[in-house]
C-alpha cells in the first residue's frame, strides 16, 4: 500500500467514525432537550390543571409548583438543543468528507489496479489525490475549533470506531 493509500484509508476510516459519532450525539441530545421539555410541560400542567385535587394536599402542589420553576430555569442552562444543533453540524460535515474521501479512495485505487495505466499517469493520478486530500484536511482543521468545545464521549467514540472496523471488514 502506498503512502498516499495509507493516509487516504485512514482518512476515510476516521470520517466514518466521526460521522457516526457526531450522528449519535445530536440525537441524543435532541431527545434529552425533548424529554425534557416534555416534563415541564407535565408537570406545569398537572400543577395548573388539577388546583382543586392539590388544593386537598397543599404540600404536593407547592413542591410540584418548585419543581416546575426550578426545572423551568435550570434545563436552559444544559443547552441540549444547542449541543444538537451544533453535533448534528458537525455529522453532517463529517458525513460529506467521509463521502470525499471514498470518492478518492475508488479513483486512486481503481487506477493503481488498473495494469493499462502507465506508472507515469498513476503518479500523477496519486499527486492529484494528495492534493485533494490535503485541502480536505484543511476542513478538518476549521472543524477541530467546534468539536473541542464539547466533551469527548470514550464509550460512544469507542462504540463508533467498531462499528466502523466491523463495516470495513477490519474486526
Amino acid at each position: 500500500m502506498t503512502e498516499i493509500e495509507r493516509l487516504l484509508w485512514r482518512s476515510k476510516l476516521t470520517a466514518e467514525m466521526n460521522t457516526g459519532y457526531w450522528g449519535y450525539l445530536s440525537a441524543r441530545n435532541s431527545q434529552r432537550d425533548v424529554w425534557f421539555k416534555v416534563f415541564i410541560a407535565v408537570i406545569s400542567s398537572g400543577t395548573v390543571g388539577a388546583w382543586a385535587f392539590w388544593a386537598a394536599i397543599p404540600i404536593v402542589w407547592k413542591a410540584l409548583s418548585g419543581l416546575s420553576a426550578l426545572t423551568s430555569i435550570v434545563v436552559p442552562l444544559f443547552k441540549y438543543s444547542d449541543k444538537a444543533k451544533l453535533m448534528a453540524d458537525l455529522g453532517g460535515k463529517w458525513s460529506r468528507l467521509a463521502n470525499e474521501y471514498r470518492g478518492l479512495w475508488a479513483e486512486l485505487t481503481d487506477t493503481l489496479a488498473d495494469s493499462t495505466n502507465s506508472s507515469e499517469f498513476k503518479r500523477s493520478k496519486a499527486e492529484s489525490v494528495k492534493s485533494k486530500w490535503d485541502l480536505l484536511n484543511v476542513e478538518i482543521e476549521k472543524m477541530a475549533q467546534n468539536e473541542a468545545s464539547i466533551p469527548l464521549d470514550k464509550k460512544v467514540r469507542l462504540s463508533c470506531f467498531e462499528e466502523v472496523k466491523r463495516a470495513n471488514g477490519l474486526s
